[in-house]
């Protein structure tokens, strides 16, 4: 829609852009000063990542995304996640990678590998992004970060037996965990996807 000489979607689409680009910077500053991702940071980027997907339209899809935040709980939760996504995927393939990402997101969360702002994060651009590059960027990106943090530390040989011990022992403490700066991944892969390649998707 055109008001004033404006094309209202673009317009909206370039102010979640920038905020949503704020709010990653805002978590990159917050994790390198205290480890812990800012409140307003993964709180704001849910809110883009809903604002995204009603402004296009894609009423199952944010009715899956607010489902899978409110069942990353536990409980009945999981079980109304997976529900919400077979609802979801019954409708076509399009959104195959916005869930896949998603669930993905939540059993990385489980594992415990990521913290609730870490988590948020990742279901906001997941949600912004809704296709395999911001999943590839995402979770590309943390495995070749969580290697090179590895085999950096304990070596070939030790980073393989490291490796070894972690597939499995999944759920086990792990006091020799190495705490991976996920902000810094959440905000490249970001900025990548939407100033960069593939760019913003448009609504």
């Amino acid at each position: 829609m055109i008001y004033s000489g404006v094309d209202l979607p673009a317009a909206v689409d370039q102010v979640l852009l920038i905020l949503m680009s704020v709010l990653l910077i805002a978590a990159v500053v917050g994790d390198a000063l205290t480890r812990r991702i800012p409140i307003v940071a993964g709180y704001g980027l849910l809110a883009v990542g809903l604002a995204a997907l009603l402004l296009r339209e894609r009423w199952l899809e944010a009715a899956f995304y607010l489902t899978a935040i409110w069942g990353s709980r536990g409980g009945i939760g999981r079980l109304l996640i997976l529900v919400a996504g077979v609802i979801l995927l019954a409708q076509g393939c399009e959104p195959i990678p916005f869930v896949a990402g998603t669930l993905y997101a939540l059993i990385i969360f489980e594992l415990g590998w990521f913290g609730g702002g870490d988590a948020q994060l990742a279901f906001g651009l997941m949600a912004v992004g809704r296709d395999w590059w911001m999943a590839a960027y995402l979770f590309g990106g943390t495995m070749l970060l969580g290697l090179y943090m590895v085999f950096s530390r304990s070596g070939f040989r030790g980073g393989v037996r490291r490796l070894h011990w972690v597939l499995g022992h999944m759920h086990a403490p792990d006091e020799q965990a190495i705490k991976i700066p996920w902000a810094w991944v959440a905000a490249v892969a970001g900025l990548l996807h939407s100033w960069a390649f593939p760019g913003w998707m448009p609504l």
